[in-house]
């Protein structure tokens, strides 16, 4: 996930140059991605590293208010 790697700072480097290259108002997320990234989250043990990780979900979600995408039938269906 882009967004992982971009939290972390890690490799692929290139993936994380390519991204900070676009203008902050052209990526988007799916509601699937913020969904895995909450069920992840979800599953750590109570802690610090779920209350860091929880604190950058809320981050990211206002970050992408606006820009977040929906997933109707169709795209399910495209999906699968």
């Amino acid at each position: 996930c882009i967004l992982s790697a971009l939290r972390r700072g890690a490799s692929p480097a290139s993936v994380v140059e390519v991204f900070r290259r676009f203008p902050e108002e052209s990526p988007h997320v799916s509601v699937l991605t913020i969904g895995e990234l909450a069920f992840g989250i979800a599953l750590l043990p109570a802690g610090k590293k779920k209350r860091a990780l929880a604190a950058w979900l809320d981050q990211i979600e206002a970050r992408f208010e606006g820009r977040t995408l929906p997933v109707d039938r169709d795209i399910a269906a495209l999906w699968a």
